[in-house]
């Protein structure tokens, strides 16, 4: 059983945190563009065969790596290496044949460095598809390295596969030689995993304390060993590199995936949503949807929703002045999320608008701002012509196109509008039309008319005009409806 001391419980702690706290990369944010990703990339001047994986965390840390594949024909100028020496081979970094002494090949990774305001946390890489247990006791990490150069001087951590142990030794102007013929070893340690094979990930967790620098080796997500440096040899100065340290010789000792990771306080606020709309409405609430931002931008998850309504138009001046709706709790970027917001006034039109949160309090943009209305009460009170007012035809032929009324509720919303086929002239239409509208209980009010009510001294239910006693005021400005206009003529009326 591994017994943990206090900085191997920190580490494994920290590993949770980093495997735990972080969302991966959505689809949905895939698709949107990520400002913050493509200015770090501009900094750190990556090649486009590098990768950036930048997921957002939930305890207002993020964890930020750069991943090499070599999925390419040529290493690159991102790489510091001695090209006689190291080749990209099968997608995978290796050694040439040129390469044929022992542990004399160092190559550091340029773009990612320790600096200040920028701490590295690990480095990892995977071994390569063919890596045997010869080849592979046989590569290191090379961590800590204090110049960008093949002839660095720093640390170099491995498994030992022979003796099942984490070495810790002192690369040394770039060799393995920290006097001539002789080798330094700053710390060993009995492994406390089964030896790495091919196609395992060997990660190197640094940790500097004041007390030593710390070496935490992992096989896949195990912890293997701790290693140490109470001289702290390196890393006095907050500039150094890291790489990988490869022993010559054609063996079976390539590697992949070299990853380099560090931590970085949270500076990106969620998106801004764009996609706020109305879905739905009753006389007292409405339906809004929209779709999730995340918590950098269109990553992960946001931590708060601001949700505000108004009569009056809302900016990002007044949003605070609106009032506040209950939200809901933020879903995953790119889900759909639904609220409905109750107690409203009825047939009034409403602004809404919204703002996310991060768990450190960075906050979106304004999202785009809803109008949207709610209903009336559904009880038809008024008539008014909509449609087909301006027809001619013949008498007693079809006109083209049907004459249409709008039905509206006493606070003027629209309650349904009725398409009439007509003939030229036709006396009944209005008529037909009366008898619909006495469909709606309660209708009632100015213009009020029910079927069977007569024209006085007339004798039908409708004037000669087709329009219905009572109405003759209610026809949005034409007196009389030309239904029959047109010029005059045999055949006309």
């Amino acid at each position: 059983m591994l017994r943990c001391s206090p900085p191997c419980l920190l580490t494994l702690t920290l590993l949770f945190v980093l495997e735990y706290s972080s969302f991966p990369v959505s689809a949905f944010a895939q698709g949107r563009p990520s400002p913050h990703s493509d200015s770090l990339r501009q900094t750190l001047q990556l090649p486009a065969a590098v990768r950036l994986h930048w997921p957002a965390g939930r305890n207002g840390v993020d964890t930020i790596s750069v991943i090499d594949d070599f999925n390419r024909a040529e290493i690159g100028d991102h790489w510091t290496h001695d090209k006689r020496y190291w080749r990209i081979k099968d997608g995978e970094l290796t050694h040439t044949p040129e390469a044929i002494y022992g542990w004399r090949y160092l190559a550091v990774f340029n773009p990612v460095y320790n600096k200040p305001g920028r701490r590295l946390h690990s480095v990892s890489y995977r071994w390569g598809q063919h890596a045997d247990s010869i080849g592979i006791k046989e590569g290191a990490h090379a961590l800590m390295i204090d110049t960008l150069s093949t002839t660095g001087s720093g640390y170099w951590l491995w498994h030992r596969t022979n003796y099942h142990q984490v070495w810790l030794w002192i690369v040394r102007y770039g060799t393995w030689e920290y006097t001539w013929g002789q080798g330094k070893s700053v710390d060993q340690k009995p492994a406390n995993v089964r030896n790495p094979v091919a196609g395992d990930v060997v990660t190197a967790v640094i940790r500097q304390r004041s007390a030593a620098n710390y070496f935490d080796y992992f096989v896949n997500d195990s912890l293997d060993a701790t290693c140490a440096d109470s001289s702290k040899e390196f890393g006095v100065y907050e500039d150094w590199y890291v790489g990988v340290f490869i022993h010559g010789e054609n063996l079976n000792n390539a590697v992949d995936d070299f990853t380099v990771t560090w931590l970085e306080n949270d500076k990106i606020a969620p998106g801004a949503v764009s996609d706020l709309r109305g879905t739905d409405s009753t006389s007292s609430s409405i339906t809004l949807t929209w779709s999730a931002p995340g918590d950098n931008n269109w990553d992960g998850q946001a931590h708060r929703y601001d949700i505000r309504y108004s009569t009056e138009p809302i900016t990002a001046n007044n949003f605070s002045a609106a009032a506040a709706a209950p939200p809901p709790a933020p879903k995953r970027a790119g889900e759909t999320q639904t609220l409905v917001i109750n107690g409203l006034q009825i047939y009034q039109t409403y602004y809404v608008a919204m703002r996310a949160y991060d768990e450190v309090g960075h906050v979106s943009a304004l999202s785009n701002v809803l109008k949207i209305r709610t209903k009336g009460d559904g009880i038809g009170q008024q008539l008014a012509l909509a449609g087909g007012c301006d027809q001619t035809g013949d008498v007693g032929k079809p006109l083209a196109q049907p004459l249409v009324a709008q039905v509206t509720d006493r606070f003027g919303a629209p309650v349904q509008m009725i398409h009439k086929a007509v003939r030229g002239c036709e006396p009944d239409f209005f008529c037909h039309l009366a008898q619909q509208i006495d469909a709606f209980p309660g209708f009632g009010g100015r213009g009020q008319h029910r079927t069977g009510d007569t024209e006085p001294g007339g004798g039908g239910v409708c004037r000669r005009s087709g329009v219905p006693h009572g109405f003759e005021k209610e026809w949005s400005g034409h007196e009389q409806p030309r239904v029959c206009g047109g010029a005059r003529g045999p055949g006309r009326h």
